[in-house]
């Protein structure tokens, strides 16, 4: 049986190849930039050289803390380093299309947070500036590669689970969304910073849908001006669907999060 499991295992093993290992510098020095973006690239043992923040002593205060020697004093100045292959845009999402703009031009690959953009227009743009550019220009979709998910689809490619018929995600938590005072305001929120990694994750593990369904609702009382509920469904060609339901306003303290993938077999 643990034979069996060995192939699972492996492929929930994540690992960055040599040719895939290149310097980056970090546009941005706000929390997940602190406490995730760094310490994930500590782990594998990628090499970050420096960032960049409007705030330079918030910048100077990340990057001791993370052993990086250099912080720049501008953009332009982070752009024209020769050393910089990668860049890694964690700013608010307004602000992220003209700085991958930039960077693209200055010859760099791209990281860029999600959403890529707010419209599809300037997602789609970004993309053909990437493809004119010969640069890779990646959206930090994470899920995919979570344990759970890369043994998940694993266990797909194997067959173990025979035919697809159905995936789901259910989520029922409390979310504080005074951490991100920027998203109170905006007109829309749930799908675009938060389903969209189950949204991504349904797309690797089964491909993408014929067609998708979504409606997002407000609990009374919630601070933020949008959506704060969603319930998405994803068809597909023969009898395989997708649901996502996530709720961020769960006021009963029984906090879920889960996901469930049915086969003909299993």
């Amino acid at each position: 049986m643990l034979e069996a499991l060995q192939p699972i295992a492996d492929a929930a093993r994540v690992s960055i190849v040599a040719d895939h290992r290149r310097s980056i510098a970090v546009v941005g020095a706000g929390s997940i930039v602190d406490f995730g973006h760094l310490p994930a690239y500590e782990t594998v043992g990628l090499d970050v050289i420096g960032i960049y923040d409007l705030d330079p002593g918030r910048a100077r205060d990340v990057a001791d803390r993370h052993g990086i020697a250099q912080t720049y004093g501008s953009l332009d100045e982070l752009l024209a380093d020769d050393d910089v292959a990668v860049v890694d845009i964690a700013v608010l999402p307004h602000a992220q299309p003209e700085i991958a703009r930039l960077a693209l031009d200055a010859g760099k690959h791209l990281l860029c947070q999600k959403p890529l953009a707010l419209d599809p227009t300037t997602a789609a743009d970004l993309v053909r500036h990437g493809i004119a550019a010969e640069r890779t220009v990646a959206v930090n979709q994470q899920l995919r590669f979570s344990e759970s998910i890369a043994a998940a689809k694993a266990m797909i490619d194997s067959g173990w689970l025979g035919e697809i018929l159905s995936v789901r995600v259910d989520v029922d938590i409390s979310t504080e969304w005074d951490a991100w005072p920027w998203l109170l305001t905006s007109d829309r929120l749930e799908v675009q910073y938060h389903s969209i990694h189950y949204l991504d994750a349904v797309r690797h593990l089964v491909g993408d849908p014929e067609s998708v369904f979504c409606r997002g609702t407000r609990h009374p009382g919630q601070k933020p001006k949008a959506e704060t509920r969603t319930t998405s469904l994803l068809l597909y060609p023969g009898d395989l669907q997708a649901t996502i339901a996530v709720n961020h306003e769960n006021i009963s303290n029984d906090a879920r999060a889960e996901f469930r993938i049915e086969g003909s077999d299993g």
